[in-house]
Parts: C-alpha cells; sequence; structure tokens
C-alpha cells in the first residue's frame, strides 16, 4: 500500500469526486481531504507510481492538481524520521 499526497483541490471538490477519479488507477484503501489538500492511499504502490508519475491531473473542472509521496515522520522518535521520500514539488493551476 502506497499513500499520496495530492494539492491545489478545489474547496468544492468532495472525497466522492477524487475516489472516483483516482480508482481508475487501481483500488482505493483510504481517501481524506483537509482545505485543498488530500492523500488517498492506493492498495498497489505500482497504481500511486502511475498516478504520480502521470501528474498533474484535472480531477474537476476547476483546476489541475498535482500529486506526490506523502510524507510521514515517526513523532516517537527523539529524531523525527523521514519514512516515505516526497518525488516532487507541488504547482496549482487554474484553468482561465
Amino acid at each position: 500500500m502506497s499513500t499520496v499526497a495530492i494539492t491545489g483541490l478545489d474547496s468544492r471538490t468532495s472525497v466522492d469526486i477524487v475516489e472516483n477519479f483516482c480508482q481508475s488507477y487501481g483500488r482505493i484503501l483510504n481517501c481524506y481531504i483537509k482545505s485543498n489538500q488530500c492523500t488517498v492511499t492506493f492498495a498497489d504502490k505500482n497504481n500511486a507510481e502511475e498516478f504520480i508519475r502521470e501528474s498533474p491531473h484535472r480531477i474537476d473542472s476547476n483546476s489541475f492538481v498535482n500529486a506526490t509521496w506523502k510524507t510521514t515522520f515517526n513523532r516517537n522518535s527523539s529524531h523525527n524520521q523521514r519514512l516515505t521520500t516526497t518525488t516532487t514539488t507541488t504547482n496549482s493551476y487554474k484553468k482561465t
């Protein structure tokens, strides 16, 4: 399983919209939206890799979003350790 971070979502984009879009890449285990950011957990790492590789995406009709690897930190350690590495920077684009 692999989790990706999606940034640049329109404020009107719902979990259902993101899940429906991402399911075309593979089975989704979890999807969580907060503000204009989202994390999506794919059951298969290859599906997550394909999703990131094909970024940016137009999930809804209003904006492009970019996907990167989700970076998490071990909160129990005295030194936060990166568990997953970020692979790209993010940019969002609005259609004019």
